[in-house]
């Protein structure tokens, strides 16, 4: 839709811009904003210079006072970067200031304050707050945040939790689905794989599961869980392979856990990588066991390079992608659901198992949903066929417009 619509200045306002959703997101928003837009990327928490994901505009890197944190020198960096964002917004006119992440939309309900320029604040929720945030923070969100003028949810399941546990005013919450630019990441995907030790993963036979998640121990990806099933996935489908891409603190007792399991012959760690399409595109199957979500970012990228999804019906995010003719509030208990445009299973219970105990029946679900796309041919298809129809719903140009409602909106 073509609107004539006067130049705005606004701030995307986020810690960094490297690995994670909420940065790509970023990126893609910055990267297909119109010309009367006049964008700047506000960074208060990177390594000066560490920028992996391409964007579009003017970059102001905040660096804090104190690199070495201690209590104090955190809460001075605090302070630090809420005064800085309300003089940028003063000194740049700034008309609307967007902040993604529970930390940095604080700082921005904050900088509004101490400011007083009346810039429009636009929060992004980007995760399920209720079962993400530590208790201080959940008090602060119920404290502050009405006091935005937009909160985004990226999902159905989002704006219930803040509804139902924070009190959030219904009239500003908006959702807006994360864009997923597919013809960037088709693109992408066509890059080599130059590496050896990738190239004996990708190039050799066997399908190939694949799982792109941090490994934060925050209780919320689920590849344990993965990994559990996946030993039940080779006796069946013997010359099978996973990869897990992702780093942080729980690598240690995911890779303890593969060789408990005796499945360090047939699992890869290869961390974050800067392009995870030509993985992505070169793999049989992605699987996304996660506990709660709030949309799932990787499971429209995976589509986009035309993987059939399995994910887990967490909150919140899966079902909204993958059934959204369904009730976004239903909860999969018992049995796999062959959906519109991917499968669901049931979620895991989160604990972290070790190699001798058995199966959960939410395991042995996972298992048995990847035993049957990589056996049944007709089956695989026709979800690789869903993922590429469904994608077009998350067209950049298509989400943009909805932004720009916001922005736009007196």
């Amino acid at each position: 839709m073509n609107r004539k619509r006067k130049k705005k200045n606004i701030i995307f306002y986020i810690a960094k811009l490297t690995s994670g959703g909420a940065e790509r997101v970023v990126s893609n928003l910055s990267l297909n904003m119109p010309k009367n837009i006049n964008t700047t990327i506000v960074l208060f928490d990177s390594k000066e210079g560490n920028v992996s994901y391409d964007y579009k505009g003017d970059l102001i890197d905040l660096q804090p006072p104190y690199h070495l944190k201690n209590l104090v020198k955190s809460k001075i960096n605090y302070i630090y970067s809420v005064y800085k964002l309300s003089k940028i917004k003063k000194e740049q006119k700034i008309d609307a200031t967007i902040s993604f992440i529970d930390g940095s939309n604080l700082k921005n309900i904050y900088s509004e304050i101490i400011s007083n320029y009346n810039t429009k604040v636009i929060i992004s929720v980007r995760n399920y707050p209720s079962k993400r945030e530590k208790k201080i923070r959940k008090g602060l969100t119920k404290l502050f945040y009405n006091q935005a003028d937009y909160i985004i949810t990226l999902s159905k399941g989002v704006k219930l939790d803040l509804l139902e546990n924070f009190g959030i005013d219904r009239n500003k919450i908006k959702v807006i689905y994360n864009p997923c630019d597919s013809k960037r990441i088709n693109r992408l995907s066509e890059k080599k794989i130059t590496k050896r030790k990738h190239k004996m993963i990708f190039n050799t036979p066997g399908p190939v599961i694949i799982n792109v998640a941090s490994f934060k121990d925050t209780g919320q990806k689920g590849q344990w869980h993965l990994l559990r099933a996946f030993k039940k996935i080779l006796e069946n489908v013997p010359d099978s392979k996973l990869v897990l891409m992702g780093e942080g603190n729980l690598e240690k007792y995911l890779k303890v856990l593969t060789k408990d399991l005796n499945l360090s012959e047939n699992v890869f760690f290869i961390g974050f990588q800067d392009n995870p399409f030509k993985f992505l595109a070169r793999s049989d199957l992605f699987v996304f066991p996660s506990l709660f979500e709030g949309f799932g970012n990787v499971i429209t990228e995976a589509m986009a390079c035309g993987l059939p999804i399995i994910s887990s019906d967490c909150p919140s995010g899966p079902r909204e992608i993958l059934a959204p003719d369904t009730d976004f509030r239903k909860k999969l208990r018992g049995k796999i659901e062959y959906a519109e445009y991917g499968i669901l299973t049931p979620v895991c219970d989160g604990n972290y198992y070790s190699a001798n105990d058995p199966l959960t029946k939410e395991e042995k679900m996972i298992a048995n949903a990847v035993i049957r796309l990589l056996k049944d041919k007709e089956i695989r298809e026709h979800y690789q066929n869903q993922s590429k129809k469904r994608i077009a719903d998350f067209k950049p140009e298509k989400i943009i417009e909805q932004w720009l409602d916001v922005i736009y909106d007196n």
